[in-house]
């Protein structure tokens, strides 16, 4: 998948903590919490904090000893983090190697 982005539109606003700068460009981020769009300076500290996020959860299922009947969630759980963290990683690269920040 490309790096999403879409040109700013009347009452579109980056969604970092109701940035109401007058940006061009939002990118599209997929995030653990969902997707939105942001400026690129806000697009790539989203990233950076839900990168965090998700490796706080990868740590807490790794320390954890879930019964039998959770386990299956937990190994799906797992991977669809891991997943995450590697696209927001794409992301992030493809963020620097495209805007200048």
């Amino acid at each position: 998948m490309d790096l999403d982005y879409r040109l700013k539109y009347n009452g579109n606003f980056c969604s970092f903590n109701n940035c109401k700068s007058e940006v061009v460009l939002l990118l599209g981020i997929q995030t653990s919490r969902g997707k939105s769009y942001y400026c690129v300076p806000h697009a790539k500290q989203t990233i950076m904090q839900d990168r965090q996020i998700i490796k706080r959860k990868i740590n807490l299922l790794n320390n954890s000893n879930p019964s039998a009947h959770v386990a299956c969630i937990a190994v799906n759980v797992y991977f669809s983090l891991r997943n995450l963290l590697k696209e927001n990683n794409r992301m992030l690269n493809l963020i620097n190697a495209n805007f200048e920040v």
